[in-house]
């Protein structure tokens, strides 16, 4: 079980249990101190740190079972953890130990606006208000055990003239969670999370 935080400045801290490599800061933790102490991911001498975020500031965060999902100001998206049940999208098995960036071609190029995880799966909206899902589980495309390790497209019916606007956060017992909304709204929010001061936080139990 881990948590993480978005601060007013665009940082991302994590703590909690990183076993699974899901705190982003370069190494699996299982100490005692790893579940006490918020430390910042991308930190300066911290592994990965270099191309932390490539200089963006983080505006969302999601945490799944064993991995973390970051978006940043650009719109684009980051993940952590174990790759085990496809839930970091990069089309691999494999771990990554510090956030690696899911390629923008996966979403058709189009900037992405709201992130959310379940615990073995992750959801994107972008700012066409496309859904995308990856990882284990119920996806959205009509079956409850399906395995996929990259981004798809959710082929969703709704009202005319509407479209996704923004993710929500998957308890365990649901399949997908989202509301409706107009993307230049959703992105218009997260141009001015960091002006307003809020700290976003996340956290999976």
């Amino acid at each position: 079980m881990h948590s993480a935080a978005v601060t007013a400045a665009g940082e991302l801290w994590t703590w909690g249990n990183g076993f699974w490599a899901c705190l982003g800061l370069g190494q699996m933790e299982y100490t005692v101190s790893s579940f006490r102490s918020p430390r910042r991911v991308g930190l300066a001498g911290a592994a990965g740190a270099a191309g932390a975020f490539a200089g963006a500031l983080v505006f969302m965060v999601a945490c799944g079972a064993s991995h973390t999902v970051a978006l940043t100001d650009s719109g684009v998206v980051w993940t952590c953890g174990t790759g085990t049940n496809g839930a970091l999208g990069h089309g691999g098995l494999g771990t990554c130990f510090v956030p690696t960036r899911i390629e923008q071609a996966r979403f058709g190029d189009i900037d992405i606006v709201s992130v959310a995880a379940g615990r073995f799966s992750s959801m994107t909206v972008t700012a066409r208000g496309v859904l995308y899902s990856w990882g284990s589980g119920a996806l959205g495309r009509g079956t409850m055990d399906e395995r996929v390790m990259v981004p798809v497209a959710v082929a969703a019916t709704l009202p005319p003239g509407s479209r996704v606007g923004q993710t929500c956060e998957i308890p365990p017992e649901h399949s997908l969670s989202f509301c409706m909304g107009v993307p230049s709204a959703a992105q218009n929010r997260r141009r001015s999370a960091h002006s307003t001061g809020t700290a976003r936080t996340a956290c999976i139990s």
